[in-house]
This record gives structure tokens, sequence and C-alpha cells, in this order.
């Protein structure tokens, strides 16, 4: 990897506070909180599709994975 790159994977992982600078995309129905769990525990940064959760599912969502850096795309 040259250098150039390297220094945009670093600045990538220093501002997202994970591993790897690798987002997981939101996708509905599909990044529900065991893929988001996923991404966030192998290093990447998962993002929660929850624009068709109404605020009780929302928050459900959040509690049941509250250990981990996650993003709302709502």
């Amino acid at each position: 990897m040259n250098s150039e790159l390297l220094s945009l994977f670093n600045k990538g992982s220093k501002f997202l506070g994970v591993q790897y600078p690798i987002l997981g995309g939101a996708m509905t129905w599909l990044s529900e909180r065991n893929l988001v769990s996923a991404i966030s525990n192998a290093g990447g940064f998962g993002v929660l599709a929850c624009g068709a959760m109404n605020g009780d599912q929302l928050e459900n969502e959040i509690r049941a994975k509250s250990r981990i850096k996650l993003g709302l795309l709502l």
C-alpha cells in the first residue's frame, strides 16, 4: 500500500474511531442490528437503516447493540 493511501486509511480510521475505515452501508431491511453489529465487531463502522422504523423500534435496535459504534440512516 502506498503512503498516500495509508495516510487516507489512517485518517478515516481515526475519524470513525474504528480499526478499519470501512462503512457498512445502510440497506433498508438488510442492515439490521445483527449485520451492523457484525461489521462493527470486525473493526468496521456499521450503519443501521432505520428510515422505516418507528421510534420504539429504533430505540430497541439501538439498546440491543448499545456497546458498539454505529451510524444511523434516517
